[in-house]
């Protein structure tokens, strides 16, 4: 708009206007050197061009310095107007608003109080999101929840997909502070539901949820939050004037243990969608979910939070050592280089802070698999904290970590939510505690090894759903129990803490899990190869947790790598070097990219090849993070993946130097792509002065597209 308005004023400008305006370019230029011919007297180009780049300026520093819009509901009256809408003019409402929404940001700050399970201050690290839009190539990526959905006013729903530890409760904490900031403004009020709450045993429904929500914002704000809702709840529903923000549909109990593919998880599903689309469909929501328990057929924009950056992986270690005499940058290369099964738990906030933890106090040593991460960390903070607990509670370290132990299988074998009451654990330890069951539960919670709290109710979890999954493996260790792998085909609840048993059972007891898993694919896998997701749910869940479990220990797969290499070629083939395929088999694809450590040289070296001639960016970025935990490369795949470095923009190599030079030093098998990205880097810059000083060169050149002819200032008299 300023632009249009600056061009037209220059076309209609007075010739004395344009005299004066010459004149002081020219004058001003010259004081620098430049020598300027003379202008014919029916040429305005040089003058509307000056004009034009000034607009172009006022238009770059507009869109910079502009106001960041609210969160609003795009359905719907504009609640903001206070002439349109007596109600927000009514002081009762604007009191009754405030208190609910402090209300409500005083219970998440307990929250984040209740589930901080180190000594430090609860500071995180918000993840970034990948917005993914049908027909977009590349997702677009923005720094955190919020600005997703403040960017995107025309989605209703928003599904929000992140691992364990990603941060999705945190950044959904964000949102519903930020929404109650600007309630009042907006006339948008929050709704805030954790799923983990949802009483097990109770039949999934919409009045079902419905009351739940209402119940949960009643014990999340007390009185406040029930004033409100006698008064504004119903209206503001219809009106679609409040913001649903969902956790954990992955965590109720309903769900940790249901098979993606069963009428009772269908039916879930299906309550969810009526929800949305039937009682609360002119509000927006926003429902976070892990992948591969996320809801189906629930139809919104889709929010990925993504894998920690090598920034900000940098920025999280550093935060850890800070003053320690430890390096971070070194730090992250030792683990890419010597661990890369590591590699992964660093890209997770949760495991990165423990990571660092257990290097920083051991001078540098990396532990020998993720369970040892969780052992050090649960011994050092049971006996540092001992004599509080002895002092406290009169319950030694041994006796809450027994305790642990207890209730973490007892969660995980009794098909309990991961959230139950404090009551039923105090019951539950006082069988074989003799009456110390809640000497216990304090003990835990004063560990920051538990969360005991909550409003209205007293409810009891683990601090995060790790530790849960570490005692329970510690509980089958201890007891000699056997491993649940039927677990593994439906990716339940044991799915992740097999992961890390697997780390610590015997290699006889590796190899059979690793058989067990083969078995299940190789029954699965036609459907599998032909991108039939729904058909090869098991085998997608079994060749997931090859990946998790055995991407550097390959023993227990050195009996099938060859047939499993030849497998991911199948798939990997249907893809390649094709036209537009189905989503179906670039997600086969993708898997099959993320098991390519796990098979034979010969045909990890093929199925690369294959990977980065597919068509999905997806999959290309898969395939390289695949082969950072590779030795080597041979040229010829070497080549693919320097390829893939120089199809990126120049400009976003020149502006991610530093991070992508970093991420680059952390492979030695990238090392000759490294080089080669320093030489694009370095072509590229070249390109550029080369241009500028064309451009300049033409600029001065008596030749330019206005006919200048030498110029003197009293000549210019003559411009009309």
């Amino acid at each position: 708009m300023v632009g249009s308005l600056l061009a037209g004023f220059s076309l209609t400008a007075s010739g004395s206007f344009k005299e004066m305006l010459a004149i002081e370019l020219v004058g001003r230029m010259g004081a620098f050197g430049w020598k300027f011919p003379s202008v014919q007297a029916n040429e305005s180009l040089f003058l509307n061009y000056v004009l034009f780049c000034s607009g172009i300026v006022a238009l770059a520093l507009f869109w910079v310095w502009r106001p960041r819009q609210a969160i609003t509901n795009p359905v719907g009256r504009d609640v903001a107007d206070r002439g349109r809408d007596e109600r927000l003019s009514k002081e009762d409402f604007r009191r009754a608003l405030s208190r609910y929404c402090g209300s409500l940001v005083d219970y998440l700050n307990n929250y984040d109080r209740e589930v901080n399970w180190s000594d430090r201050d609860y500071s995180p690290l918000e993840a970034e999101v990948e917005t993914e839009v049908s027909g977009r190539l590349r997702p677009k990526v923005v720094v955190n929840l919020v600005e997703a959905v403040r960017r995107d006013r025309g989605s209703q729903t928003f599904v929000v997909i992140g691992d364990p530890g990603s941060g999705k409760s945190v950044s959904l904490r964000n949102l519903v502070r930020c929404l109650s900031s600007e309630a009042e403004h907006t006339g948008v009020v929050p709704v805030y539901v954790n799923l983990r709450e949802f009483p097990a045993g109770v039949q999934i429904s919409v009045n079902g949820l419905v009351q739940f929500a209402r119940e949960s914002v009643r014990l999340q704000t007390g009185r406040d939050g029930e004033a409100f809702l006698n008064g504004w709840y119903e209206d503001f529903r219809l009106r679609g004037k409040l913001f649903f923000v969902i956790d954990s549909f992955d965590e109720m109990p309903q769900i940790l243990d249901a098979d993606e593919r069963s009428d009772a998880h269908k039916n879930i599903c299906l309550q969810f969608d009526r929800l949305f689309t039937q009682e609360i469909r002119a509000c927006r929501k926003v429902l976070a979910s892990r992948e591969y328990r996320s809801p189906l057929n629930v139809q919104g924009a889709r929010l990925v939070i993504r894998p920690l950056t090598e920034k900000q992986v940098r920025r999280v270690v550093g935060s850890r050592v800070l003053g320690r005499g430890f390096d971070p940058n070194e730090f992250v290369r030792r683990v890419f280089r010597e661990r890369p099964e590591l590699a992964s738990l660093l890209r997770n906030p949760f495991t990165a802070e423990l990571l660092t933890d257990f290097a920083r106090d051991r001078n540098g040593e990396l532990p020998s698999c993720m369970f040892d991460i969780f052992n050090a960390y649960v011994n050092s903070r049971l006996i540092n904290d001992e004599p509080m607990l002895i002092e406290r509670s009169n319950v030694s370290a041994s006796e809450v970590r027994k305790a642990a132990q207890q209730l973490a299988l007892a969660i995980f074998t009794d098909n309990r939510g991961l959230e139950t009451s404090a009551a039923w654990a105090v019951t539950f330890l006082d069988q074989d505690f003799e009456g110390q069951g809640q000497s216990l539960v304090d003990g835990l919670k004063y560990a920051r090894l538990a969360r005991v709290g909550g409003h209205g109710r007293v409810a009891f979890s683990f601090a995060h759903r790790r530790f849960a999954e570490f005692f329970a493996v510690e509980a089958m260790q201890s007891s000699g129990r056997p491993a649940p792998l039927e677990q593994i085909p439906t990716d339940s609840r044991w799915r992740d803490g097999l992961v890390m048993y697997c780390g610590v059972a015997a290699e006889q007891e590796r190899v059979r899990v690793a058989e067990f898993c083969w078995e299940r694919i190789l029954q699965q896998s036609p459907a599998l190869a032909s991108g039939q997701v729904e058909e090869a749910r098991e085998a997608i869940h079994c060749l997931r947790f090859l990946v998790a479990a055995f991407q550097s220990d390959t023993i227990p797969v050195a009996k099938f790598n060859s047939k499993l290499g030849l497998m991911l070629r199948r798939i990997l083939k249907k893809q390649s070097f094709s036209g537009h395929a189905r989503p179906n088999c670039t997600l086969a694809s993708k898997l099959a990219a993320e098991a390519i450590p796990l098979v034979d040289g010969q045909n990890q070296q093929r199925a690369i090849l294959q990977a980065m001639g597919n068509r999905s960016l997806w999959v290309q970025e898969t395939t390289v993070d695949a082969c950072r935990n590779l030795p080597s490369l041979s040229e010829v795949t070497a080549k693919s993946v320097r390829t893939f470095y120089r199809m990126k923009p120049i400009l976003e190599k020149v502006q991610n130097f530093a991070d992508l030079d970093f991420a680059l030093s952390l492979s030695e098998a990238f090392r000759p792509i490294r080089l080669a990205y320093w030489g694009d880097i370095l072509e590229g810059v070249l390109l550029a002065l080369i241009a500028i000083v064309l451009t300049i060169a033409i600029i001065r050149s008596a030749h330019l597209a206005c006919n200048f002819s030498e110029f003197s200032p009293p000549a210019i008299s003559g411009i009309r």
